[in-house]
């Protein structure tokens, strides 16, 4: 018959061992937890609600991020076959008409928004087709985009302006009697439809600042005049 201090003993063995298996379980419980929170959110979600763990979790992990992501997709995709199926065919029916409408609505608001970026572009300066540009460029960065366009409208009215202005010239070389300062004016004005929120005195303070060599002759043309009738 055993002792009283066997019995003690096996018993405290026993607890040690249970207190060993339960410690292991525990130590296998945070490091699977540890390997689940490691991953990215949508699959720390996926692996939770699951329950994955052991060789399924360790299978999981071993997979490439878009592979995970099929997986998950994949498994969402039948979720929700299961709740449709749950529901009752009209239900079904209407929840699928909404589908069919929500997509025409946003086919529409695109081909709408296309349109409004093809005028956008041509204020601009810019062609009607670059407008599938615009649109996928100001998804990206509105604001770049916006800064961008404000420099290629100033630098389209500058060309538009030189060219114009060239052309005015040569008509006004067979000897129509117009003065430079007119011709200034005149310059002004085809600016101001390039760039409509100008007042004509600006207009024509920026053809007197202009860089250009036709403006720069007009200026001096128009400084030699003044100086004449004075």
């Amino acid at each position: 018959m055993p002792t009283d201090i066997e019995v003690k003993l096996e018993k405290a063995t026993s607890d040690l061992t249970i207190a060993q298996t339960e410690l292991a379980k525990a130590a296998g419980r945070v490091s699977t937890l540890e390997t689940i929170v490691a991953l990215p959110t949508s699959h720390r979600d996926y692996a939770l609600a699951k329950s994955l763990s052991g060789a399924s979790l360790e299978a999981f992990v071993k997979k490439t991020e878009a592979e995970r992501d099929d997986e998950v997709a994949t498994e969402k995709k039948k979720m929700e076959k299961a709740v449709m199926d749950m529901l009752p065919a009209d239900i079904r029916k209407q929840l699928a008409d909404n589908t069919v409408l929500t997509e025409r609505l946003a086919k529409a608001e695109a081909a709408q928004e296309l349109v409004a970026f093809g005028k956008r572009a041509t204020e601009h300066g810019l062609p009607e087709t670059f407008a599938p540009t615009l649109q996928k460029a100001y998804a990206a960065d509105p604001a770049a985009i916006g800064e961008l366009l404000t420099i290629v409208k100033g630098l389209t009215a500058q060309v538009a302006t030189g060219v114009l202005f060239e052309n005015f010239g040569k008509s006004n070389t067979s000897g129509t009697g117009a003065t430079a300062y007119q011709r200034i004016v005149a310059a002004g004005e085809e600016l101001r439809k390039t760039d409509s929120k100008l007042s004509k005195q600006q207009a024509v303070a920026t053809i007197m600042k202009s860089s250009l060599p036709e403006h720069r002759e007009l200026v001096a043309l128009h400084k030699r005049e003044t100086a004449v009738s004075a």
